[in-house]
Parts: structure tokens; C-alpha cells; sequence
């Protein structure tokens, strides 16, 4: 790849970092085309982008756009979950997707200024939102959004009616 190239490309790579509300970082060794395509589906639907990509370029990209901290995950075959919209949701496709297909893996990722580490990544994806709780807004969540949500669907089942823990 010329060096123009690389430089536009970790200029894209960059942008799309900082539009995302979240990042989940995969190693997708083993994954046939096929594989890769049916993952991309399915993240594609909630509004990610699942993109293949070349470390020495995402490092690049990371630096530039502030969040150092993934370099660390930028080993192996990447891939890179470019979450706009539900980062709950992209997690539980990650995690879905790593169950039907076990040479996936999820490394971690980044939200809210946040280092996700493998296990923070697979536990936002075991966020559940309760009925009572589902229509909280109508547009996608964001980050501190899940994260709030997430504190009252731990803690208000354990209160009871009276302000008394259970």
C-alpha cells in the first residue's frame, strides 16, 4: 500500500473512532469469508460496522484519536466492532457471534472515555433491560445510558416497596 494510502486510510480509521459510541475489539483467526460476512449482517443491523484491519494502521489511528490504551488489544488478527447506536446490543451480537462461531474472540473494547477489558465487553453484553425499564427513550443508548440503566436494573429488584433492601 503506497504511503498516501496508509495515511488516508489511518485518517479514516481515526474518524470513525471518534463517531463511534463504543469500540469492540475481536481476533477473527480461523473465521472464513462467509463467517466474517454473516457477523458484519448482523452488526450491521443495529447500526455497527464490523471492519477488518491492519494493526500498524490502527495503531496509528488509535493514537491520533486519544485512546492509546487499545494499542495493547491490537495483537493477532483484529477486527474492529464501530459501534453507533446500542452498544449492548453490538456486545450481545459480538458475544452470540462468539458462541456459534469459538475461534471469535472479543479482546475488549472502549466506551465513554473507558477501557473495556474482555470480561467488562462479554458483560455488557449480558445487560437485560426490563420491561419496566424498556422505553426509557426512544433513541438508541448511549453509553452512560447503559451504564445507569444498568444500576437500576441490578439495584431497584433488590428495594423493596418500602425503600427496604430485600
Amino acid at each position: 500500500m503506497p504511503k498516501q494510502e496508509k495515511v488516508e486510510r489511518v485518517a479514516e480509521l481515526k474518524d470513525r473512532i471518534e463517531g463511534s459510541d463504543a469500540l469492540l475489539l475481536t481476533e477473527y483467526r480461523g473465521l472464513s469469508v462467509s463467517e466474517i460476512t454473516e457477523l458484519r449482517r448482523s452488526l450491521a443491523e443495529g447500526g455497527t460496522k464490523f471492519q477488518v484491519v491492519k494493526n500498524t494502521l490502527m495503531r496509528r489511528a488509535v493514537n491520533d484519536a486519544g485512546v492509546a490504551e487499545l494499542e495493547p488489544m491490537l495483537e493477532g488478527p483484529s477486527a474492529v466492532a464501530f459501534v453507533e447506536g446500542d452498544p449492548v446490543a453490538a456486545a450481545k451480537s459480538v458475544v452470540d457471534a462468539a458462541k456459534k462461531f469459538p475461534t471469535l474472540v472479543l479482546k475488549g473494547g472502549f466506551m465513554d472515555g473507558k477501557l473495556l477489558s474482555a470480561a467488562d465487553a462479554k458483560a455488557l453484553a449480558q445487560v437485560r433491560v426490563p420491561a419496566s425499564h424498556a422505553n426509557i427513550h426512544s433513541g438508541p443508548s448511549t453509553g452512560n445510558e447503559v451504564i445507569v440503566l444498568a444500576a437500576k436494573c441490578t439495584v431497584l429488584p433488590m428495594v423493596g416497596r418500602r425503600g427496604e433492601w430485600v
